[in-house]
């Protein structure tokens, strides 16, 4: 009985373990589907304002495009040095969405 509930908890484990996705695989899938991209990016963007980080509020600005939020979104994961290769990819896209769209960040060139 006990061998049964350990490998249970394996395969639990290892299903776990199988859906966790690195920002390189987040990064080449956003390269050949747009659409999946965008709702992962969504996705975490919900996750973010009804989890931990619901202190990070995430302005997006009006008339914002999935292609647009896709772009820039990848673009900005992409440029970090070091490089967020091996990072879980919802960290990733958190931290490019607090990046890019904080609410408590400026935005546009009202000050210049």
């Amino acid at each position: 009985m006990r061998w049964v509930a350990l490998v249970l908890l394996m395969l639990a484990l290892l299903t776990v373990v199988a859906q966790a996705r690195t920002t390189r695989a987040f990064l080449d899938r956003c390269a050949t589907d747009e659409s999946w991209c965008a709702d992962q990016i969504n996705a975490a963007r919900r996750a973010m304002q009804q989890g931990v980080e619901a202190r990070k509020r995430i302005c997006l600005p009006q008339g914002l495009s999935d292609e647009g939020l896709v772009g820039e979104v990848t673009y900005w994961i992409s440029e970090q040095v070091p490089s967020l290769d091996h990072k879980p990819d919802a960290e990733s896209i958190a931290a490019a969405l607090i990046a890019l769209y904080g609410c408590d960040r400026a935005h546009g060139t009202e000050g210049l």
